[in-house]
């Protein structure tokens, strides 16, 4: 009876939804939510990939997260699940699917169990995990800029969508605790976050739970461009680049405090980038990150400093500034 009254939800909920469509849309896919046992998720994913036929759904997939543990004596980057016990399906045909998940065994031992939850996911909720899930279904690291008083000035990555659903910050443990709603059910979660600090260090990867192949080190991911800029601290640096503008800083009076470095002989041996790279450096210049989470990623020089370069670079689909020490980069030859 429990059963036929789920269905019968679940086949009232659709229906609304339809009658809302504009008359001709094309219909979309409907995020669920299916509850198993913790550590079974992979397992039933696999399954209803095998047995669920491919037109009765979408995607189905668990969703991971990017944190941030010490262990060792050093930061690692582990991914592990958001919600531990739940399995997300994509379907326009929820009522189809339900009878046939009940031929999944993974899925008839819940139902004896009495533990089957099948639940669709309110627009809004679907929105918010779309926004900051990649195409691996993981949520990754954001980047968060403070003044130095634990005061937030600039955010970028996925928590830049959850900014109304922050509780608080953990800078020493590098996370957020945000909330969220599940199937009508709210849920506390925590977003992993990098700061200033942990720009240039080396980040080893420890405990991976997602089925995804990762490199030896993290690496800060690409991600589609983000068109908003309504937070502080982003830089037009991809402006800086066109010539006209390199020259006009170079000639600009901004100029007269940013003079080439030299005479960098503590320098030596600390780093990927040497004296010799980083000896005429200047505003406007071209350079490209050698150390740490943004090794490889091309940089334009804002600032220099005694021991430090100001540096605008494209991450997360965004543009910002950083400071990072000046063996942290390489002026890019031309």
């Amino acid at each position: 009876m429990a059963k036929l009254t789920l269905l019968r939800q679940i086949r009232l909920i659709v229906r609304q939804r339809r009658k809302k469509k504009r008359k001709g849309a094309a219909e979309a896919m409907l995020w669920y939510v299916i509850q198993t046992y913790t550590g079974k998720e992979e397992k039933l994913v696999e399954m209803i990939r095998r047995i669920v036929p491919k037109e009765l759904y979408g995607e189905c997939f668990v969703t991971y997260h990017e944190q941030m543990r010490h262990r060792q004596q050093e930061n690692q980057i582990h991914i592990e699940r958001v919600f531990p016990g739940y399995v997300f399906i994509t379907s326009d045909e929820p009522d189809r699917l339900f009878l046939c998940l009940k031929n999944v065994p993974a899925m008839s031992k819940l139902i004896s169990d009495g533990t089957y939850i099948f639940l669709p996911l309110a627009p809004e909720e679907a929105a918010v995990l779309e926004e900051i899930l990649d195409k691996q279904h993981v949520i990754r690291l954001s980047y968060v800029e403070t003044d130095g008083r634990d005061h937030v000035a600039y955010v970028s990555g996925p928590l830049r969508s959850c900014l109304s659903r922050i509780e608080n910050y953990q800078f020493r443990k590098r996370f957020a605790a945000v909330r969220l709603t599940l199937a009508g059910e709210e849920k506390h979660i925590r977003l992993g976050i990098i700061l200033r600090d942990d720009v240039c260090r080396e980040l080893a990867y420890g405990k991976v739970e997602a089925p995804i192949r990762v490199p030896e080190r993290y690496r800060i991911p690409e991600i589609e461009p983000d068109s908003s800029d309504d937070m502080p601290g982003a830089g037009d640096w991809k402006n800086l680049q066109r010539p006209e503008n390199q020259e006009n800083l170079r000639e600009s009076g901004d100029r007269r405090n940013l003079p080439g470095v030299r005479d960098r002989k503590n320098m030596q041996g600390a780093g990927n980038g040497s004296p010799e790279d980083t000896a005429e450096l200047g505003a406007g210049d071209r350079v490209t990150v050698v150390s740490g989470v943004f090794a490889g990623m091309p940089a334009m020089v804002y600032q220099i400093r005694k021991h430090e370069v100001k540096i605008g670079v494209h991450f997360f689909g965004r543009d910002t500034t950083m400071e990072v020490p000046l063996e942290c980069v390489r002026k890019t030859v031309a």
